[in-house]
Order: structure tokens, then sequence, then C-alpha cells
């Protein structure tokens, strides 16, 4: 059961990735693009924090989402000053 959770849960999240990286114009940074990168990794910091505690491979997860959400506030704020 977790795992089909898991994997369907997931593919909800990554096809407005896949949906937007086909929108937008690749010629210029988009924030948003790493904003919804986050996502995944949030998620599944969530479920392996909840499900598997003890290995501790949450704390790798949570990271990636911090430093893709930090990329993309920093992307942001440099389109808006430029």
């Amino acid at each position: 059961m977790y795992l089909w959770t898991y994997i369907t849960v997931s593919l909800i999240l990554l096809v407005p990735v896949f949906i937007t990286f086909w929108i937008l114009n690749r010629s210029q940074p988009q924030p948003l693009l790493a904003f919804l990168l986050a996502l995944p990794f949030f998620y599944r910091g969530y479920m392996e924090r909840k499900y598997i505690k003890e290995t501790k491979r949450h704390k790798a997860s949570f990271i990636s989402a911090f430093i893709l959400l930090f990329i993309s506030i920093i992307f942001l704020v440099l389109m808006l000053l430029l």
C-alpha cells in the first residue's frame, strides 16, 4: 500500500514539472521550475520520515528540497531586480 501511494503521488507531483518544462521559455531562467522540482523532494522526505525513520534518509531529501527552494528564490529575486 505504501509503495503504490508513494508512486502515485510522486507521479502526480511530477506532472506539473513536465508540463511547465514543456510550456515555459527555456532560454531564460525559470524559478517556477526549481520550485516545482522541490515539491517531490519534500513529499519524499515526508514519506521517508513517516515510514522509515531509522534510515535517516529523509534528511537528504529535505536538504535537496530546501536547496532547490533556495535556488528558486534567488532566481526570482534576480529576475525581479534585473
